[in-house]
């Protein structure tokens, strides 16, 4: 039988599939990706407006809603109240301390000795009465809501016994001894000071205190979500307490974005959960998280990882540490190992030649193959980066920490005792 010829036209249209998936290959190393990306004059996009979990991506989310609504410099405030009278000589408060918390989310044991410090200058050594804290006081992480305690007054003692533990220093852990030895380093001079208290409680209920006499603030809110994001720590969750709760940032964007297709999904502010936005939707959040930070001459980098610059989660990318200048890439990991059948994904921005480029990179349902997909997310970089001349940026490596630009200061000095 002879064989049959196939049409020319049929050649060069299967000749010209292979060539064009060969340019924009959707299976790397196993495996299936999806992508958008858009700079350097050009753009390319593999189901770009399918909606996936972007895992602790969605934290772009929260960062940029974070800029807009309270301004890179907003710092929160802690105040500290009294109840009863100061014995300035024996260095005792007979009565009760009480800590309203701001929603500070970025608090910890360095905070805490600023604290006592001030409370030290005021003459209270001791406390006879109860330490009380709010709703709004936390110290130390808890891992997002996956470690939160949902019962309010529950989670302020918890809180308060942190708090009662951090002016102890005989109870600190090694994590936190070393965490102490770094801010010695940059408070010379500072004592490690211990201020036990009688008791422990959450919010109070009585009767209205005097004061406050000490105030604690933050941190700036740049700096705060730099530490969230270099991390991607999930407590930064905590900035719902000023900003509203996951629907309210789905209105958030909704509004911004005139009702954008596909539909997005919070469930957190940390990606913990099952979100959904799209590969597009998210480059251009990228674009506009640029925008909105250069408005306040700020760069990516100053809220988010920047490659090879410093302790973060980029690192984990090590081929483009590998090939990639510091500084060049600037952006946020996302990881899932199981809800949804977990994720890896990679959104940010890479500075060229031809000016920035925006992407978003995810492997869905690939929780199980975490390296295979990073080392797959590599390779799809490397391969655009031979197009775009990739080059270094900015690159600041400097450790941040709670205390840096962190103050507590006296506001109101009480009566003390006759």
């Amino acid at each position: 039988m002879p064989a049959r010829s196939i049409p020319l036209v049929v050649v060069l249209s299967l000749a010209l599939s292979v060539l064009a998936g060969a340019a924009e290959p959707t299976r790397i190393h196993g495996i299936d990706l999806v992508w958008h990306w858009t700079g350097a004059d050009a753009s390319g996009a593999h189901r770009a407006d399918v909606a996936i979990n972007p895992a602790s991506v969605v934290k772009l989310a929260t960062t940029l809603w974070a800029l807009e609504t309270l301004g890179p410099d907003h710092r929160f405030v802690t105040t500290v109240f009294v109840r009863g009278t100061i014995d300035e000589e024996a260095g005792i408060l007979h009565g009760d301390l009480i800590v309203h918390g701001g929603g500070d989310p970025d608090f910890h044991v360095e905070n805490a000795q600023l604290v006592a410090q001030r409370l030290s200058d005021l003459g209270i050594r001791r406390v006879h009465g109860t330490l009380y804290v709010n709703e709004g006081f936390w110290i130390g992480w808890e891992r997002g809501s996956e470690g939160t305690l949902a019962e309010v007054d529950a989670r302020a003692i918890k809180m308060a016994r942190r708090l009662a533990k951090a002016w102890d220093p005989r109870t600190w852990s090694r994590q936190t001894l070393s965490a102490m030895r770094r801010y010695r380093e940059s408070h010379p001079g500072v004592k490690f000071l211990r201020l036990p208290v009688g008791r422990i409680a959450g919010p109070d209920t009585g009767p209205a205190p005097d004061g406050p006499i000490v105030e604690h603030q933050s941190n700036p809110l740049k700096t705060i979500l730099k530490r969230f994001n270099d991390y991607s720590n999930n407590d930064i969750e905590r900035l719902g307490y000023h900003l509203g709760d996951p629907a309210a940032m789905e209105r958030f964007y909704r509004e911004r974005w005139a009702d954008p297709q596909p539909d997005i999904r919070f469930a957190t502010l940390s990606g913990l959960g099952s979100n959904r936005m799209s590969p597009s939707q998210i480059t251009r959040l990228v674009g506009e998280l640029r925008s909105t930070a250069e408005s306040h001459g700020l760069g990516l980098a100053d809220l988010l990882p920047a490659l090879d610059c410093g302790r973060n989660t980029l690192r984990n990318y090590r081929g483009l540490l590998q090939e990639f200048p510091p500084g060049s890439l600037v952006g946020k990991t996302g990881t899932l190992v199981q809800t949804d059948g977990g994720v890896i994904a990679l959104a940010g921005s890479v500075s060229t030649d031809h000016g920035d480029v925006d992407f978003f990179i995810g492997a869905p349902r690939n929780g199980a193959r975490m390296n295979t997909a990073r080392r797959a997310q590599t390779r799809w970089l490397l391969d655009r980066a031979k197009r775009w001349n990739v080059r270094g940026g900015a690159c600041d490596a400097t450790a941040r920490y709670s205390h840096q630009d962190a103050s507590a200061s006296h506001t109101y000095r009480p009566a003390a005792a006759e």
